[in-house]
């Protein structure tokens, strides 16, 4: 739980905003507030990115900067992106990681003066020392950390991934989830009330849940969706197209209030690129079909592969997971890859490091 309190004592009052009725109709917009689609994203308005662990949320969400800043579309998604800054607070993703994709990107980008505007904008909260992974907000010390780095770099874009490691309290209760969500919102919206917080979560797991990331019950495909969609405005799917690889995904639209909801469609990760690429092959409704069909997972990953997948010197458990499911040709459910790398580590095949949460392949002679 929060203190009630800041150690400095409570911030200065600042009185609330009132308008009468032809004030507001007096005023003027600017549509460059649109920033994705039809209002996916637009400034000063919380927005959240859904999906289950492994399917390259955080990937897609610097894509889609990347692509804005460049003067590229998203997926085929008009972007109106190319002046913001982004800050990419997370705590899953390592240096090692983060340097193969951005190295992708670079070469996606393919020149110079647009590369440096990237670079420019865009700023990553990385792991480097043993504090900058603790980041919940129910502590002051975490909180003024997060506020500084806001502070110093004065972002248009917050991407929070992901919510579990900003939570105020327990995320599955709805007190505690609000508020994490408006913590978020005060830290996103420091000094600039058109900031704009983009929240990732995971999804409900396995096939049921993917069946909520489209159609009636879109809106309730995250954890605790109650409260999450009660606060966002916006709220884009993700869901994974094939239980035995992550290399296709399905993109839906979760929420959007203050605008047209887009149909769904799906992305391919092209190997050659790391770049997704929309894929208008995809039948949308077939695999749906597929999914509500509710086969059950009966296979069994073979250790070589989970071995192969752990590439380089450490890999946290996210990392790996995401390499199994791209190096597995095996229909096999989430808990299976789990259990798959729970057997190789107990079998010594794998080292797991409890100290940083890193998997590697044994040492020589080991």
């Amino acid at each position: 739980m929060a203190n009630p309190v800041p150690p400095n004592g409570p911030p200065p009052k600042v009185p609330l905003t009132l308008r009468r009725f032809d004030e507001i109709l007096g005023m003027t917009f600017d549509e460059t507030d649109n920033v994705l689609g039809d209002r996916q994203l637009a400034k000063g308005e919380n927005s959240c990115i859904v999906g289950p662990p492994g399917a390259d949320k955080t990937r897609l969400i610097m894509q889609l900067a990347i692509a804005g800043i460049v003067g590229r579309d998203f997926l085929g998604m008009p972007i109106n992106g190319r002046t913001l800054r982004w800050l990419f607070l997370q705590v899953e993703n390592s240096n090692r990681r983060l340097h193969i994709d951005l190295s992708y990107f670079k070469r996606w980008v393919d020149d110079a003066t647009l590369w440096k505007s990237v670079v420019d904008q865009c700023i990553v909260h990385t792991l480097e020392n043993d504090t900058d992974g603790l980041v919940f907000l129910d502590n002051w010390t975490n909180r003024e950390k997060l506020a500084e780095a806001i502070d110093i770099t004065k972002p248009d874009v917050v991407p929070w991934d992901s919510l579990q490691n900003y939570a105020v309290g327990d995320l599955n209760r709805d007190n505690d989830m609000f508020k994490s969500l408006h913590e978020i919102s005060m830290l996103t919206k420091r000094g600039n009330p058109h900031a704009i917080p983009l929240v990732i979560h995971h999804a409900l797991t396995g096939r049921a849940g993917a069946i909520k990331a489209i159609g009636l019950e879109k809106g309730g495909y995250s954890r605790n969706s109650k409260a999450l969609t009660a606060w966002t405005r916006s709220q884009i799917n993700v869901a994974v197209a094939s239980p035995n690889s992550y290399e296709t995904v399905v993109i839906a639209c979760g929420k959007c209030s203050n605008g047209k909801e887009f149909e769904p469609f799906a992305a391919k990760f092209n190997e050659d690129t790391h770049i997704y690429e929309l894929d208008e092959t995809f039948d949308i409704e077939k695999w749906l079909a597929s999914v509500k069909k509710n086969k059950v997972d009966t296979h069994k990953i073979p250790d070589e592969i989970v071995v192969e997948a752990c590439e380089g010197s450490a890999m946290n458990k996210n990392d790996l997971f995401v390499n199994i499911r791209r190096k597995s040709n095996i229909d096999a459910s989430e808990a299976t890859v789990y259990r798959a790398i729970d057997r190789v580590v107990k079998a010594r095949k794998l080292r797991f490091a409890k100290k940083t949460g890193t998997y590697a392949r044994p040492a020589n002679g080991e």
